[in-house]
Protein backbone atom coordinates (compact mmCIF):
# COMPACT_ATOMS: atom_id res chain seq x y z
CA UNK A 1 0.00 0.00 0.00
CA UNK A 2 2.98 2.12 0.89
CA UNK A 3 4.13 1.90 -3.16
CA UNK A 4 0.51 3.04 -4.07
CA UNK A 5 0.63 5.94 -2.04
CA UNK A 6 4.20 7.23 -2.74
CA UNK A 7 3.09 6.77 -6.67
CA UNK A 8 -0.41 8.99 -6.28
CA UNK A 9 1.61 11.24 -4.09
CA UNK A 10 4.13 11.19 -7.28
CA UNK A 11 0.98 11.99 -9.78
CA UNK A 12 0.18 14.93 -7.77
CA UNK A 13 3.27 16.61 -6.67
CA UNK A 14 5.24 16.40 -9.53
CA UNK A 15 4.41 18.66 -12.51
CA UNK A 16 6.39 16.65 -15.04
CA UNK A 17 3.71 14.17 -14.54
CA UNK A 18 1.06 16.59 -14.91
CA UNK A 19 -0.14 14.91 -18.34
CA UNK A 20 -0.50 11.27 -16.69
CA UNK A 21 -2.16 12.09 -14.06
CA UNK A 22 -4.83 13.98 -16.29
CA UNK A 23 -4.70 10.32 -18.44
CA UNK A 24 -5.95 8.58 -15.31
CA UNK A 25 -9.41 10.53 -15.25
CA UNK A 26 -12.55 8.29 -16.65
CA UNK A 27 -9.89 5.14 -15.65
CA UNK A 28 -11.29 2.03 -13.74
CA UNK A 29 -9.22 1.12 -10.62
CA UNK A 30 -9.54 -2.10 -8.96
CA UNK A 31 -8.44 -3.83 -5.90
CA UNK A 32 -6.98 -7.04 -5.32
CA UNK A 33 -6.05 -8.06 -1.97
CA UNK A 34 -4.79 -10.92 0.25
CA UNK A 35 -4.40 -11.30 4.29
CA UNK A 36 -4.97 -13.78 6.91
CA UNK A 37 -8.55 -11.93 7.70
CA UNK A 38 -11.84 -13.89 5.88
CA UNK A 39 -12.86 -9.96 5.09
CA UNK A 40 -11.06 -6.99 4.38
CA UNK A 41 -11.60 -3.77 6.47
CA UNK A 42 -13.31 -0.99 4.94
CA UNK A 43 -11.11 1.52 6.00
CA UNK A 44 -8.75 -0.22 3.69
CA UNK A 45 -10.94 -0.03 0.94
CA UNK A 46 -11.84 3.36 1.93
CA UNK A 47 -8.25 4.61 1.34
CA UNK A 48 -8.22 3.09 -1.91
CA UNK A 49 -11.45 4.57 -3.05
CA UNK A 50 -10.78 8.10 -1.65
CA UNK A 51 -7.56 7.91 -3.51
CA UNK A 52 -9.46 6.73 -6.93
CA UNK A 53 -12.07 9.62 -6.53
CA UNK A 54 -9.79 12.64 -5.57
CA UNK A 55 -7.94 11.90 -8.98
CA UNK A 56 -10.90 10.92 -11.21
CA UNK A 57 -10.57 7.17 -11.18
CA UNK A 58 -13.79 4.90 -11.21
CA UNK A 59 -13.82 2.42 -8.30
CA UNK A 60 -14.66 -0.65 -10.30
CA UNK A 61 -14.66 -3.16 -7.06
CA UNK A 62 -12.10 -5.63 -5.54
CA UNK A 63 -11.35 -9.03 -4.85
CA UNK A 64 -10.21 -10.58 -1.56
CA UNK A 65 -8.50 -14.36 -0.33
CA UNK A 66 -8.09 -14.64 3.05
CA UNK A 67 -4.72 -16.69 3.32
CA UNK A 68 -4.50 -17.19 7.01
CA UNK A 69 -4.14 -20.48 6.42
CA UNK A 70 -1.93 -20.75 3.54
CA UNK A 71 -2.39 -19.58 -0.31
CA UNK A 72 -4.48 -21.95 -2.40
CA UNK A 73 -4.01 -21.72 -5.13
CA UNK A 74 -7.38 -23.66 -6.40
CA UNK A 75 -9.02 -20.74 -4.29
CA UNK A 76 -7.16 -18.24 -5.73
CA UNK A 77 -8.42 -19.41 -9.46
CA UNK A 78 -12.08 -19.23 -8.27
CA UNK A 79 -11.90 -15.85 -6.31
CA UNK A 80 -10.12 -14.47 -9.66
CA UNK A 81 -12.46 -15.92 -12.31
CA UNK A 82 -15.74 -14.95 -10.02
CA UNK A 83 -13.72 -11.49 -10.46
CA UNK A 84 -13.64 -11.63 -14.07
CA UNK A 85 -17.08 -12.54 -14.43
CA UNK A 86 -18.32 -9.76 -12.30
CA UNK A 87 -16.35 -7.15 -14.62
CA UNK A 88 -17.66 -8.73 -17.85
CA UNK A 89 -20.80 -8.28 -16.95
CA UNK A 90 -20.27 -4.59 -16.25
CA UNK A 91 -18.90 -3.62 -19.50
Amino acid sequence: MKIFIDRMSDFLSVEALKDQRCALKSKVGYLVSTSSSEAIDHSFINAFTDTFEYLGIHYGGFVHLDCKNGFDVLVAEKAVKHFVNKLNQTV
